[in-house]
């Protein structure tokens, strides 16, 4: 077992320690969900609402390491994040928009996407550094897409 977290009470009068408490794990695979601030919290200020904070967080706990951590996020997944968040089907759609618009999420496919690990992250330390590769391949490879796409059909109206 490893210690996690110590929490101390002290009475603030006499300074006498009253209570310590220790959480503890019991594996060294145990993983972390956590917003990042290395580089500040100007990233919280994209979301538009607490609607998407907590779509987000469903989402990433959703994301499946066996699969490259795919987010896979279909109509059922959509209808029950409605029912849990007690919001709409279409509040949920537009939150997920916005959450791509933002770069919070990456969309690889209909219905699948990655979570950008420099704002909200599930994990320990050491997928970090791949995951983050992972984002930014598929960001590069969508922008890729878009390029080829408009300078084709510009080529076609010339």
């Amino acid at each position: 077992m490893r210690k996690i977290f110590e929490r101390q009470i002290v009475d603030q009068e006499t300074g006498e320690m009253i209570k310590i408490a220790s959480e503890y794990v019991s594996k060294n695979n145990e993983t972390f969900f956590m917003g990042r601030t290395t580089e500040g919290i100007e990233w919280l200020l994209k979301f538009n609402n607490l609607t998407e904070v907590q779509l987000l967080i469903l989402m990433i706990e959703l994301e499946n390491i066996k699969n490259n951590y795919i987010i896979s996020f279909h109509k059922m997944q959509v209808q029950e994040s409605a029912k849990i968040l007690s919001v709409s089907e279409i509040t949920i759609r537009k939150s997920i928009a916005n959450l791509v618009t933002n770069d919070f999420l990456v969309r690889v496919e209909r219905g699948e996407f990655l979570a950008n690990p420099l704002t909200f992250y599930k994990g320990g330390s050491i997928q970090l550094k791949s995951k983050l590769k992972e984002y930014n391949s598929v960001k590069l490879d969508k922008k890729d897409k878009l390029l080829i796409n408009e300078l084709t059909s510009t080529e076609s109206i010339d």
